[in-house]
């Protein structure tokens, strides 16, 4: 368990050329090093083009040739997602909190975002802040561990308000993707 790093990459290079899909693993990366050092250095349609179908074929031939794996993955991943969503740790809480910080201080100061999503993005960020310091003072008016995820999540009020919380962060994150995806398209395709 204890290895050192030059151990774990014998490890890694060991595995990966002692069998045929390891061998194909590594050509399609550096094939895929290759598409993405042309496309740098020429910036050709076609390089793009390749680097795209060389990627989806890779992904579809993984998920085909594992089909009850990748559902089995996707559905674990949706149920941790999940969890972190309803049940996150104080640490994770707090990031969440930070992280919307982040978002309104790059929002509050940018010239080129529109009046709108400014709005959108303070909204948020009241709400999301709005909750954290109920979260706090509930906590600390009922003498509540912060540590022990016990203790918080079977108080109904905390629930309540961890879980608002992160439905509005997830919400406010759809928000900013829907926004960065019109603006790549209205970029690109206007």
């Amino acid at each position: 368990m204890f290895s050192t790093l030059l151990q774990k990459f014998d490890l890694v290079f060991k595995n990966t050329f002692s069998s045929f899909l390891g061998l194909e693993i590594f050509a399609i990366s550096v094939l895929l090093f290759l598409f993405l050092v042309l496309n740098i250095s020429r910036k050709n349609i076609i390089v793009k083009i390749g680097f795209f179908v060389v990627i989806m074929g890779f992904l579809g031939g993984v998920v085909f040739m594992n089909r009850e794996y990748t559902i089995f993955t996707i559905d674990y991943l949706i149920k941790a997602v999940m969890t972190y969503i309803y049940f996150p740790s104080t640490f994770v809480y707090f990031l969440i909190v930070v992280l919307s910080a982040i978002f309104i201080f790059i929002s509050s100061f940018s010239k080129s975002m529109p009046a709108l999503k400014k709005w959108l993005d303070s909204i948020f960020f009241i709400i999301i802040y709005f909750l954290f310091f109920n979260f706090i003072i509930v906590a600390i008016n009922n003498k509540l561990d912060l540590t022990d995820k016990v203790s918080l999540y079977t108080n109904d009020l905390v629930l309540s308000i961890v879980q608002l919380s992160n439905l509005f962060f997830v919400l406010w994150l759809v928000v900013i993707f829907f926004y960065k995806l019109y603006c790549f398209f209205k970029k690109n395709y206007d």
